[in-house]
């Protein structure tokens, strides 16, 4: 990532990376499961607090309200 290649491990070819975006995720670390600092310095870290099971059920309910006033079930099968 640092230099824009890596190593083809078979044949030990340099590959070249252009124009690439990474995205990643990952969960809060637990026990031995740590990512390094030499890795995380490529990305931006956003934290988003845990929503509350009220909030999940009016956001799910709206996307579903939505979805089934605004849905053409004409053309279903």
């Amino acid at each position: 990532m640092d230099y824009g290649g890596w190593y083809e491990m078979k044949d030990m070819t340099e590959i070249f990376l252009e124009d690439i975006v990474f995205i990643t995720a990952m969960t809060p670390t637990s026990g031995s499961n740590t990512v390094t600092l030499r890795y995380i310095r490529h990305f931006n870290t956003i934290y988003l607090q845990p929503f509350e099971s009220n909030s999940m059920e009016r956001i799910f309910t709206n996307i579903l309200e939505w979805f089934f006033l605004n849905v053409d079930m004409s053309n279903s099968i």
